[in-house]
């Protein structure tokens, strides 16, 4: 199974979310805090904290936490054309 080290499993994500920003910082050693910002303004759109998280991810890890994300993006932000998928 081939695994990225974390900043590339980051870079990835940042990548899939732009315009979207995405600030990822640990807040233990295992585990992450991601905020998605708001690409007009900087403001936070999405903070979640303990995401449980290695030092290399599967890109099936990396499909599974952009979902979550993008998932609690549309509840939080229903209307924000930032955040809807366009599936």
């Amino acid at each position: 199974m081939n695994r990225l080290t974390l900043p590339q499993a980051l870079e990835l994500m940042r990548r899939h979310f732009r315009p979207l920003g995405l600030e990822v910082s640990f807040e233990t050693p295992d585990s992450l805090l991601v905020r998605v910002l708001d690409p007009l303004t900087a403001d936070p759109l999405l903070t979640v904290t303990g995401i449980r998280c290695n030092t290399k991810l599967t890109h099936k890890e990396i499909d599974r936490l952009i979902q979550a994300l993008e998932t609690d993006l549309e509840v939080i932000h229903p209307n924000n054309p930032f955040t809807r998928r366009t599936e």
